[in-house]
């Protein structure tokens, strides 16, 4: 709900300076990773990626990162960070 509410904030900061609204609802999401080979099955080894009882982690900032695709990867760089309040 928390991170609805940030997206909801930001959207609504990007509207007043001009930016039309996204063309979907938020919904938060973490990439674990990212194929190449997309006509392979991963469901095997991707099995023990999820594990039960992992370590709580903080999420202390919210980060604009700008994705450039490669063809030996993707390039991220932040571009802009927010700290959220504790």
């Amino acid at each position: 709900e928390a991170l609805v509410a940030i997206a909801r904030s930001l959207e609504q900061a990007l509207r007043r300076r001009g930016f039309d609204p996204a063309d979907r609802a938020f919904t938060s999401h973490l990439t674990i990773g990212r194929v190449r080979q997309r006509d392979q099955d991963w469901s095997v080894k991707l099995e023990g990626a999820v594990v039960d009882g992992s370590p709580p982690f903080a999420v202390d900032r919210v980060s604009v990162v700008q994705s450039t695709l490669h063809p030996r990867g993707s390039i991220y760089q932040v571009r802009a960070e927010a700290m959220l309040a504790s």
